[in-house]
């Protein structure tokens, strides 16, 4: 049986909620928002995730985020200007961003993800459950598509991109009868990375070197590069292929 709650009463700064079936009240707790800031990484943290030995300590000590600077995190970078305004514009192109952000994430992902999917879970009515079992990887396939086919994933970086854009929809638009997705928008994200991320260049010289005919055949192998530390790094610097 469904119960509606309501409010009943504020005291001492605290919301009181009352169960009009006649059930004890409720006091609902609240922690506020992460309005604290690690001194060491830079996180945003709530108020009670310090640990710090006195509350009116300055500043206040943190351990979840960088065990109080043990850990060194890179201070997050600020995107693009393009992405920027799309992430936190009230424009209505930046809403409709945001609205359909998974759907503009999926039309540039370079993989695919593979595994054995357990299609049996939904049998009957209810929630979809997206049930994935044993080792889960990524595939890239071909860097070209076979003929006849169009291209997906890595190969809308390589093939036919004088109308990319086009593809790029194309390819969303599969399996659906409406594509809400603009074109204005998905080119706006295609020079962006081609100006900022270091793997979308590197399949870019790589296109490059095919339409020239330098090369035959290309292929692409990410290798982790040793940086002054002496640990793996993620980015390559390299824009020679392999």
């Amino acid at each position: 049986m469904s119960r509606r709650i309501h409010l009943y009463q504020k005291r001492q700064g605290q919301n009181y909620f009352r169960d009009q079936s006649g059930y004890p009240s409720v006091e609902v707790f609240t922690v506020g928002a992460p309005s604290c800031v690690c001194s060491f990484c830079g996180a945003s943290m709530w108020y009670l995730e310090n640990v710090s030995s006195t509350r009116s300590a300055a500043p206040l000590l943190f351990s979840l985020c960088c065990k109080q600077g043990k850990v060194r995190l890179p201070r997050r970078r600020d995107p693009p200007e393009f992405l920027k305004t799309l992430l936190e514009g009230s424009t209505v192109i930046a809403r409709h961003f945001r609205q359909f952000i998974r759907g503009y994430n999926g039309i540039f992902c370079f993989t695919s993800l593979g595994g054995k999917v357990d299609h049996s879970i939904n049998n009957g009515a209810g929630v979809y459950v997206y049930s994935i079992g044993g080792q889960i990887y990524h595939r890239i396939g071909s860097l070209l598509p076979p003929e006849g086919t169009s291209p997906k994933f890595a190969q809308l970086y390589i093939y036919d991109t004088m109308n990319e854009t086009r593809n790029r929809l194309d390819f969303y638009n599969q399996d659906r009868e409406a594509n809400p997705l603009r074109e204005s928008v998905v080119e706006g994200l295609q020079a962006m990375l081609d100006e900022n991320n270091i793997l979308v260049q590197t399949f870019r010289t790589t296109r490059d070197r095919l339409n020239e005919g330098a090369i035959q055949q290309a292929h692409i192998r990410l290798l982790p590069s040793v940086c002054e530390e002496g640990t793996p790094s993620n980015e390559s610097k390299c824009s020679d292929c392999s």
